[in-house]
């Protein structure tokens, strides 16, 4: 019985559009959960960003020194500002 619905899966039309249909669906599915990860990592980074342009602001404006800017930000003083150069 198995045997026959896997020949009737690969054999007939009804069962390629069915097993066309399947891979579709799954392709679908992981297309969602890529842009669900995708916008999941872009806040994050977005939010890393933010971040970081605020204690570049702060640094700029004398409110805070640079070390203490980058230590917020868990780096070295060089490797804060060229960090921030991007943004």
């Amino acid at each position: 019985e198995l045997a026959d619905e896997s020949w009737r899966l690969k054999w007939t039309e009804e069962g390629i559009k069915n097993m066309n249909d399947m891979v579709e669906e799954y392709i679908e599915e992981g297309r969602k959960e890529g842009r669900k990860e995708g916008r999941k990592e872009g806040r994050k980074e977005g939010r890393k960003e933010g971040y970081l342009l605020t204690l570049y602001d702060l640094y700029k404006d004398d409110i805070i020194s640079l070390d203490v800017a980058a230590s917020r930000a868990e780096m070295t003083e060089q490797a804060f500002l060229e960090s921030v150069k991007g943004l």
